[in-house]
């Protein structure tokens, strides 16, 4: 991947729309706090951002597969 990819799921227009960002670092803390944001707001995924700039990090799934952290 040579470029950031934006993956757009739903279109919404958003009025004063807050930005709340958990990346995956040590301990994973900041990804861990905003799942836990998401899951407690009952938010809604509506974009997924792809970026060499992120870590090189996976996560490892319950059935042993793996996906890109996103």
């Amino acid at each position: 991947m040579l470029e950031t990819l934006v993956h757009r799921i739903k279109e919404v227009t958003l009025k004063d729309p807050i930005l709340i960002e958990g990346l995956p670092g040590v301990g994973h803390v900041g990804k861990l706090v905003a799942d836990h944001m998401v899951e407690e707001l009952h938010a809604e995924k509506i974009i997924e951002i792809y970026s060499p700039h992120f870590p090189p990090q996976v996560m490892v799934k319950e059935d042993g597969t793996i996906r890109q952290v996103r």
